[in-house]
């Protein structure tokens, strides 16, 4: 994007438009990952109790 002047336009923080968007998609990309990570090690600690349970029959 340019301004009247010819110049690039610069977002609040001084990135030009695309250098913002691609720092955008980063981001989101590591909040992505980050929020899966998660997920993955509630899902691998549910399945384990299920298998301890099973094994033991404990409740």
């Amino acid at each position: 994007m340019f301004d009247l002047e010819g110049r690039r336009s610069r977002t609040r923080n001084g990135h030009t438009s695309p250098e913002a968007f691609i720092i955008y998609e980063e981001t989101l990309l590591r909040q992505q990952k980050n929020l899966l990570d998660q997920v993955s090690v509630q899902v691998e600690w549910f399945y384990r109790k299920c298998t301890y349970v099973e094994l033991t029959g404990m409740l």
